[in-house]
């Protein structure tokens, strides 16, 4: 597929841990070639193992810390941060194969 456009996967996640780890492995998985991950994470303190993961996955992902749960806030900060031409929001316990976001795109 041939396209110019640029995609922004946003995912909004709250007190969320090995769901929310699944989630942004998918995430990372995908094949569209123009695309940035946003993570806009309200939880005050994760797990040993999810903040591991984080650190892990730092340089691939943009990861924004609200202080405030609101998803209506979180989604905002997403769309303000994003330099994607499509914004794509996902939920922080969503499995997906390594093609959606070329299918959204498409």
């Amino acid at each position: 597929m041939e396209t110019n456009l640029k995609a922004s996967l946003i995912i909004c996640t709250y007190n969320r841990e090995e769901l929310f780890v699944e989630t942004v492995q998918h995430a990372l998985k995908q094949n569209y070639p123009d695309l940035e991950i946003i993570i806009v994470d309200q939880t005050k303190e994760h797990t040993k193992a999810t903040t591991k993961f984080l650190d892990s996955v730092k340089d691939k992902i943009n990861y924004i810390f609200s202080e405030a749960p609101s998803i209506t806030k979180a989604r905002n900060i997403g769309i303000k941060n994003a330099s994607g031409d499509i914004l794509i929001f996902i939920d922080d316990d969503t499995k997906f194969d390594e093609n959606f976001v070329s299918n959204h795109i498409a």
